[in-house]
């Protein structure tokens, strides 16, 4: 998988706690998954946290889509490199 897309998808708190666990408790993703794209979904602290865990442990995210989220962008420091938040 290069890139997961769950824009405008109505993703809510619960949901984003869920993804973040998945993505977390998935191994391969960690080395596959280039692009995430959580656009126009309700990110809230929980979910921004749960998201930002996945983030942190060593992967191959390279693009990060967080346009419209109620995302807490605190998170960005916990990451060594950039992204690009567009």
């Amino acid at each position: 998988m290069a890139t997961l897309n769950l824009s405008s998808c109505q993703i809510d708190k619960k949901g984003t706690q869920a993804l973040g666990a998945a993505l977390k408790k998935n191994m391969k993703m960690a080395s596959s998954l280039t692009g995430l794209d959580l656009s126009h979904d309700k990110l809230d602290s929980d979910g921004s946290t749960s998201i930002a865990s996945f983030l942190a442990s060593p992967n191959v995210v390279r693009k990060l889509h967080l346009v419209d989220t109620l995302a807490n962008l605190e998170v960005n420091t916990l990451f060594s490199f950039s992204f690009d938040l567009s």
